[in-house]
């Protein structure tokens, strides 16, 4: 919504998208309040946005201890582990380096029905292993490689006020 405008217009589509970001550009400019706006794709941002914008806030992904913190309340006491938690949780921060708090619960929603899947056993029985972890990081790292990351792995920044969020609620 807030990306640049099409200056290539070739089908009707592009005609509307253009005009909702008029029209969002004509109502910025009449509210008078606060609008909070998250993305992963600052760099994408119309500079007709981009310069309707007040003040800019910049989140930066996790670090190794932020991440540890994650893992941790994701991991709540009561998921049964393989292994010993505290050597869980340093081995899916280390492996977990560049992940936003969004990916690391991701990692969380791929493993769990895992292990559920594997267990073979009722689902009171079923524990949760660094397999399952590893292997939901791996496809969370294959998927960001295949379909494109919105993750500046390598300045490690993001802007995503959802990621605050995540850390403080989850």
């Amino acid at each position: 919504m807030l990306g640049k405008r099409l200056s290539s217009v070739t089908q009707g589509v592009d005609n509307e998208i253009n005009a909702m970001r008029s029209t969002m550009l004509i109502e910025l400019e009449k509210f008078d309040g606060i609008v909070i706006f998250a993305t992963n794709f600052a760099k994408n941002y119309d500079e007709a946005f981009r310069s309707r914008i007040t003040y800019h806030v910049e989140f930066i992904l996790p670090d190794l201890d932020t991440r540890k913190k994650l893992w941790s309340r994701m991991l709540v006491a009561k998921i049964p582990l393989a292994d010993e938690r505290d050597s869980l949780l340093n081995q899916c921060a280390e492996l977990s380096d560049g992940f936003s708090g969004r990916e690391i619960r991701t990692c969380m929603r791929l493993a769990l029905p895992k292990a559920l899947m594997q267990s073979g056993v009722s689902i009171e029985e079923a524990t949760l292993s660094v397999d399952h972890l590893t292997s939901a990081i791996e496809n969370v790292r294959k998927s960001q490689r295949e379909v494109g990351s919105n993750t500046d792995t390598s300045s490690k920044r993001k802007f995503a006020a959802k990621e605050a969020l995540i850390a403080k609620n989850y």
